[in-house]
């Protein structure tokens, strides 16, 4: 049938046109979708995939999201939670006009304390790759 010209007879040529899209849906293998999206995307669990050549591949293990770049790495998408670092307090006191040596050696163990507590702030956000090292 010619479909650039005007039907001789228009119920023939849809009748014929719906026996093409039958044939074409049949002819075409359905897959399943690899993602649901109508609530949020949703992941299926599987082995980690093969290194993309570009980009990155998305996907969940173990109900846990994940990110396999095209260098090879694979990167945990779940904000890991850093360890406790304890809470240092400082006793403040009003400066006097001279210090004793017992305020002096205060000042300087607050400060040492302050110190200890960064240093395992820093420790735990970089165990926890919050911040790089």
């Amino acid at each position: 049938m010619d479909r650039d010209s005007r039907p001789a007879n228009a119920l023939q040529d849809i009748r014929d046109l719906q026996r093409d899209v039958v044939q074409a849906q049949g002819s075409t293998s359905r897959r399943q979708p690899v993602t649901k999206a109508s609530r949020g995307w949703e992941l299926p669990n599987m082995a980690a995939p093969a290194t993309p050549v570009s980009g990155g591949h998305l996907f969940a293990s173990s109900g846990q999201p994940f990110w396999k770049d095209s260098g090879g790495a694979t990167y945990s998408l779940k904000n890991p939670q850093g360890g406790a670092v304890a809470y240092t307090t400082v006793a403040i006191f009003n400066a006097p006009g001279t210090y004793t040596q017992g305020q002096v050696q205060a000042l300087v163990d607050a400060v040492d304390a302050l110190q200890t507590s960064y240093q395992a702030l820093l420790t735990s956000l970089r165990t926890a790759e919050h911040i790089a090292t």
